[in-house]
């Protein structure tokens, strides 16, 4: 079983800063007022996870800060390479009931997301669900 233990986020979208995120429980609330990075973080569990499905060069665009794509925080005075967006998966082995953990990482300079099956896995396997896809939904389903 596979299992995110923990999400770093460093100079990406609202975090100008190095930050990181337990997955402690089994479902995971996350609140906060408007502007305090709710979006971002779901935006860098998704971009990581999409990352799998894409070339090295699509995902470096996302860190480039002349890029009109970049996802990096412009206002952070963080150096720009020092981006990252890292996922550390907890993989329990249930036969020797051992725990091991591995990390995938994004940025620039390192991708590690897109030449190992379990993101890929993950990626397929999640469900996540914007303002974007249930207004895609809703007017699909209204005017068929």
């Amino acid at each position: 079983m596979t299992k995110i233990s923990k999400l770093i986020i460093s100079n990406f979208k609202a975090f100008s800063e190095r930050i990181e995120i337990p997955f402690d429980g089994k479902n995971i609330l996350i609140f906060g007022e408007n502007g305090s990075g709710k979006s971002s973080i779901f935006y860098a569990l998704h971009v990581l996870l999409q990352s799998s499905e894409k070339s090295s060069e699509k995902i470096q665009n996302y860190f480039d800060l002349s890029h009109k794509e970049k996802l990096i925080n412009i206002f952070s005075s963080q150096n720009p390479e020092d981006s990252f967006i890292e996922i550390q998966l907890k993989e329990k082995n249930y036969e020797q009931t051992s725990e091991q953990f591995k990390s995938y990482t994004i940025s620039y300079n390192e991708i590690t997301t897109n030449t190992t099956k379990v993101i890929k896995e993950i990626n397929q396997a999640s469900d996540f669900i914007n303002y974007k896809v249930l207004m895609e939904f809703h007017t699909r389903n209204n005017y068929l």
